[in-house]
């Protein structure tokens, strides 16, 4: 009567045996020789190799008993238990001092990393794409909003910027402050109560968390006066009129605008103008003298004096009473 030799499998020192049979799982590591009889033969054989973790790696595990995982950080070399399992590979986050990323939990909470540093995550967290920090210089912001709440904070170079995953950046980007002098303005609108105002204070302008840059006023967008002009200014808001003279260069405030710019009138002693106030009246206005009009008043052109030599004479009439 013939008989049935076992099989035999040879295992190298880098291999393993899983045998799956009716009592369960038997794992054997190498190197050994194991004998598989034909009598009673496994549901299931499996040769499988070492389980190699690189340095820059890491393994998710499973135990199937405990129905659990864990994570097995590189470098190593090691062969999966019977219970276990291997259920993915990936690399390690290396994150510089520039870099961050965000961490998915599995209940879906978001929370930042950031480096330098060497990130492993959990079995049940995922990793974003690496994001390279915003980086600030000392003349620099940034403004960044809170994307439920809405809140917006400005901040201020030099720094690195790491948003939260519960935040994103608004108005464009990293922005340079705006340097203010005697020759630039900058024209700003309060968001929240929908306000302007003309900021001429000399320095960096960084701006607060409701501004909004209207216009940057330059040189180009002065008032220039020469020694002898003068400007009538009109407040819109208060329905007000002013003057400014003398050589001098400046920016009209918020609510204001230019009604006419003009020269002084200077009148020799021979010279002489009329001016006509708001309600129509007249008065006369004789040289020598530097003469600027009220805001409310006009004048005539310059006018020569009439000259009566001592055999001469000249008659005058009112024209209003005759």
């Amino acid at each position: 009567m013939g008989c049935c030799l076992p099989a035999r499998v040879n295992l190298t020192q880098t291999q393993q045996l899983r045998l799956e049979t009716s009592k369960g799982v038997k794992v054997y590591h190498g190197p050994l020789a194991v004998s598989i009889s034909w009598w009673s033969p496994p549901l299931k054989q499996e040769v499988l190799g070492m389980v190699c973790v690189e340095a820059n790696e890491f393994a998710v595990i499973r135990d199937t008993h405990r129905a659990s995982l864990r994570t097995q950080p590189g470098e190593c070399r090691f062969f999966l238990e019977a219970h276990e399992e291997l259920v993915s590979k990936d690399f390690v986050t290396c994150l510089s001092q520039t870099e961050y990323c965000y961490v998915s939990d599995g209940a879906g909470n978001q929370r930042l990393v950031k480096g330098p540093t060497r990130y492993i995550p959990t079995p049940y967290e995922t990793v974003s794409n690496k994001k390279q920090a915003i980086a600030l210089d000392g003349n620099m912001y940034i403004k960044v909003q809170h994307k439920v709440e809405g809140d917006v904070r400005v901040e201020r170079g030099p720094q690195l910027i790491f948003p939260l995953p519960s935040e994103q950046i608004i108005g464009g980007g990293s922005q340079k402050a705006i340097e203010v002098d005697a020759e630039t303005a900058v024209l700003v609108r309060d968001s929240l109560l929908g306000s302007l105002r003309l900021v001429q204070d000399n320095g960096l302008f960084f701006p607060n968390p409701q501004d909004e840059i209207v216009a940057v006023q330059k040189s180009s967008d002065m008032i220039k006066l020469g020694a002898n002009d003068y400007a009538v200014i009109q407040d819109t808001q208060k329905h007000q009129m002013r003057i400014e003279e003398g050589e001098k260069r400046f920016f009209l405030q918020v609510h204001e605008e230019l009604v006419r710019k003009a020269e002084a009138m200077r009148l020799s002693e021979t010279e002489y103008c009329y001016v006509e106030d708001a309600a129509g009246k007249q008065c006369l206005v004789r040289g020598p003298i530097r003469f600027i009009p009220s805001p409310y008043e006009n004048t005539t052109g310059k006018k020569s004096a009439i000259t009566l030599d001592g055999l001469m004479y000249l008659k005058v009439q009112n024209n209003v009473t005759g």
